[in-house]
C-alpha cells in the first residue's frame, strides 16, 4: 500500500497462479477529489 502527499492512495497485489505464472491487482483512489472515480487494473502473466 502506498500513501502520497498529493492525497493518493495506491495499491497492488501480486499472486503467483502456477509456476512462473502472475496475476497482477492495481487500484488507486485520490482522496482529495472524491466525484473522480477510483481507478483499477489487471494484468496477467503467463509462462509457458
Amino acid at each position: 500500500m502506498r500513501f502520497s502527499n498529493s492525497g493518493k492512495v495506491g495499491l497492488l497485489c501480486q499472486h503467483e497462479w502456477r509456476p512462473k505464472s502472475l496475476v497482477t491487482l492495481s487500484a488507486e483512489y485520490d482522496l482529495k477529489v472524491v466525484s473522480a472515480p477510483s481507478r483499477i487494473g489487471m494484468a496477467i502473466s503467463l509462462k509457458p
